[in-house]
């Protein structure tokens, strides 16, 4: 999904790891960029839960960064294809899995 997000759509690091499912429209098959995620300015590491410090949600960088992008139909396929896995992983772990709504995301 990463490679996609990035090679298709031009999105950023950042960006795509602060990508939701929220942020896609399903029905106009566009993406709203209106996170990131990373550190926020003035924090301090033992301020956080541990691997949690550059994992933050944060605004974009300027006001041109966000925006509403169309979802080419390769990468549409493929969030669908991801949203099934997360459904199937939240559903099997309930007790664990923690439900943040991000695509690109970690076990």
């Amino acid at each position: 999904m990463q490679v996609l997000f990035n090679a298709l759509m031009g999105l950023r690091r950042s960006e795509i790891n602060g990508v939701k499912y929220s942020d896609v429209d399903y029905i106009n098959r566009t993406l709203t960029v209106e996170r990131q995620l990373g550190k926020k300015i003035n924090t301090k590491k033992e301020d956080f839960e541990p691997k949690t410090y550059t994992k933050q949600e944060v605004g974009l960088k300027t006001p041109s960064s966000y925006r509403i992008l169309p979802i080419p139909d390769y990468v549409f396929e493929a969030i669908l294809e991801q949203r099934k896995i997360y459904e199937k992983n939240r559903s099997r772990r309930p007790n664990t899995f923690q439900d943040l709504d991000f695509i690109c995301c970690s076990s």
